[in-house]
């Protein structure tokens, strides 16, 4: 009976409600409803709050027989700070009975005690964890929960919005007490927007720039970098954003990391530099020279001339704007170039790296400049193609400036402006070597080829300027015939005494035919007319033929001789020429 506990309870004294032996369900019922022994109650909750398995046994025994649990845990709670990190942490109990106590402590507790209790964030854990939440704490009144909910800073990571108080779920879509990922996401758009669900996954931002319902857009706006790393850049196929959006992304992002991570990840195109803006980036010039580089890198900036100028005239030459040339090159040789462009930039151009066919295009396409850029801060690459191009002046002192910082492309200065060259060849210093490398280009024809060797070969001829002259296709004068034919070997004095025969004279014939083979040295026998053979081949019959018209031979006729071949085992027929060779008159 109430009045054999109140005398129990009367007659224990203080220290021994915190032994074991006080722990008695009708003696606590009797404590919370009674007033008179407070010290006493709180002595025995406090002996509660020990962790001990008794006293947890005996707690979670009571709630469910407790006249008044409401009023139990309430006042527990004023004790027992770590109560709820217990039940958090608890293998044992079910989520049905750790959702009992939930609502026993938001149903009761005063707030500042549930402050108290989150001490470790668990509460704010257990509400984000749980997708089902609004549906396990639907009993607590609305306005108890919306003041847990901001004096625990919960944050909602997912919620089931299928059972649920609808008051209460506006309220944190409204003051954002919500997680930026793209499960919240989804949520809200699944009751605001359900049409534009799909869409999510691939143009993320675009959709939520367009939701009227300004709460969502509000919180990501004002959590910019979280919604970048945890919504956006996240989502693989989130790749169909509209340029507009991307570019009002960019105006609002705080690192320059997470700009050019949004370039590299969309597939748009920026059509203007300027259009790439941001307040926060543009305090540091370097930010914005990243951004922009972010943009070529990924080959996703407007191939224009505009750009090209926008770009150089922040940052100058740098190895983007070189890459960026090199991927617009088309388009910039479509496009007109403007009459009016900064000169500098082609100067700088011209000192650059530019690849060496993109570098040939380029300065086909930007008006032609005076160059008076030194030649040793040029590489050679563009020397050769601004020789070609004949970008500069040419003049001795340019072609000896040439010799000096790029000797491998003097020959091609020369040749290039042969015209020049050939007025004063005197002044110009030429080697056997560079003589050489004259004679088998394609730039020139023979006859300019010869005007080099007649004033910069040097006596005597290498083989390789004698061995060009045996086939040179115009007429020689005698004295380059005669040097020519000092440096050949006699199996090489051939080709060039038939290609140059015309010529000679008769007396030079006869000469020519002593210094060769045997059968042809009695060709050069003048004193009487004999006859003399010739084995009928193509080089003899073309030099018979010649004799002939110049009357050095008076006839020749064909001879055919059988002759007994030792690899066929048969008589084979040649043919011969008999040439009338004219006695010297």
């Amino acid at each position: 009976p109430l009045t054999q506990v109140m005398q129990v309870i009367k007659n224990l004294r203080l220290f021994e409600f915190e032994q074991k032996e006080a722990l008695n369900f009708s003696l606590l019922d009797v404590l919370l409803e009674n007033g008179d022994y407070l010290e006493k109650r709180d002595q025995l909750l406090k002996q509660l709050s020990d962790e001990t398995e008794l006293c947890w046994q005996f707690i979670d025994e009571y709630i469910d027989k407790a006249k008044n649990p409401d009023l139990f845990v309430a006042v527990l709670a004023k004790f027992w700070k770590n109560m709820w990190n217990y039940i958090y942490d608890s293998q044992i109990l079910t989520e049905e009975r750790k959702d009992k106590y939930l609502n026993l402590i938001c149903n009761n507790t005063e707030i500042e005690d549930i402050i108290n209790l989150n001490k470790d964030k668990k509460l704010q854990a257990y509400f984000a964890e749980k997708k089902d939440i609004l549906r396990r704490i639907i009993g607590v009144p609305l306005e108890r929960m919306k003041c847990i909910i901001e004096e625990c800073g919960i944050v909602f990571q997912n919620i089931n919005t299928d059972v649920c108080n609808e008051e209460l779920l506006n309220w944190i879509f409204d003051e954002r007490y919500f997680d930026i990922n793209i499960e919240m996401i989804q949520c809200i758009f699944g009751r605001k927007k359900p049409e534009a669900m799909e869409n999510l996954l691939k143009r993320n931002y675009t959709e939520i720039r367009t939701l009227e319902y300004y709460s969502l857009p509000m919180h990501i706006y004002l959590n910019i970098s979280q919604y970048i790393e945890n919504v956006f850049l996240k989502l693989e196929t989130n790749t169909e954003e509209s340029l507009e959006s991307v570019l009002d992304l960019l105006k609002r992002v705080k690192e320059v990391e997470h700009a050019c991570e949004i370039i590299q990840k969309e597939n748009v195109v920026l059509d203007d530099l300027n259009n790439c803006y941001s307040e926060v980036l543009q305090e540091e010039p370097d930010s914005i020279k990243q951004v922009w580089n972010a943009w070529i890198r990924n080959q996703k900036l407007k191939a224009s001339w505009d750009n090209l100028f926008k770009y150089w005239n922040k940052f100058g030459v740098t190895e983007e704007l070189l890459f960026y040339i090199e991927y617009s090159i088309g388009q910039l040789e479509i496009d007109e170039c403007p009459e009016n462009i900064d000169l500098s930039i082609v100067e700088e151009i011209i000192k650059s790296e530019l690849g060496e066919e993109c570098f040939d295009r380029f300065m086909n396409c930007v008006p032609k400049i005076e160059c008076t850029i030194a030649l040793n801060s040029i590489n050679a690459s563009h020397v050769k193609i601004l020789i070609v191009k004949k970008f500069a002046d040419f003049s001795i002192q340019f072609a000896e400036d040439i010799k000096r910082f790029h000797p491998d492309l003097y020959v091609l200065t020369l040749l290039t402006n042969y015209e020049s060259v050939l007025e004063k060849l005197e002044d110009y210093t030429i080697s056997s070597e560079e003589l050489e490398q004259i004679l088998i280009s394609e730039m020139i024809d023979d006859t300019v080829k010869i005007r080099f060797i007649e004033q910069k070969a040097a006596i005597p001829y290498s083989s390789s300027i004698a061995l060009y002259l045996r086939n040179v296709g115009c007429e020689l004068t005698k004295e380059i015939y005669r040097n020519a034919w000092k440096a050949l070997e006699e199996d090489q004095r051939y080709a060039l005494f038939l290609n140059q025969i015309q010529i000679l004279s008769e007396d030079d014939i006869s000469e020519c035919f002593k210094e060769l083979g045997e059968e042809y040295q009695k060709f050069a026998d003048r004193t009487h007319r004999h006859d003399e053979r010739l084995y009928d081949n193509e080089y003899n019959r073309k030099l018979v033929e010649h004799l002939k018209k110049i009357t050095y031979i008076t006839s020749f006729k064909e001879e055919f001789k059988e002759v007994w071949d030792e690899n066929s085992h048969r008589m084979n027929r040649e043919t011969w020429l008999r040439c009338r060779i004219k006695q010297k008159g």
